[in-house]
């Protein structure tokens, strides 16, 4: 057996939640029924607002030690730390590998 459960929700809101309900595929009873599980799992109400909105990209800023690290290690991305490379860059061995092809189908 289901209860009804009746709410006043500002328009705006209804209007926004509905349309990312419909997004997502789901119901308002679906919405409520996971609030009310959640108040039973955790005994409180979920976050207002989460830390970070869904479509809001991460953003990590580098500073001091790490930032140098980084900025050397870019600079040096092109460089082949293998055996045998002798520090030439990717675009070098590329060059070199189709010169040996061409020299051999010659």
């Amino acid at each position: 057996m289901n209860a009804m459960v009746s709410a006043r929700v500002p328009v705006e809101i209804k209007k926004q939640g509905d349309q990312k309900l419909k997004e997502i595929g789901s119901s308002v009873t679906e919405l409520i029924n996971a609030a009310y599980e959640y108040l039973i799992r955790y005994g409180k109400l979920p976050k207002e607002t989460p830390q970070k909105p869904v479509d809001t990209p991460q953003v990590k800023t580098l500073t001091g030690d790490a930032l140098h690290t980084f900025q050397e290690q870019w600079q040096n991305r092109q460089v082949l730390n293998a055996p045998g490379y002798d520090g030439q860059n990717f675009k070098e061995l590329l060059d070199q590998a189709r010169e040996d092809y061409h020299a051999r189908l010659a």
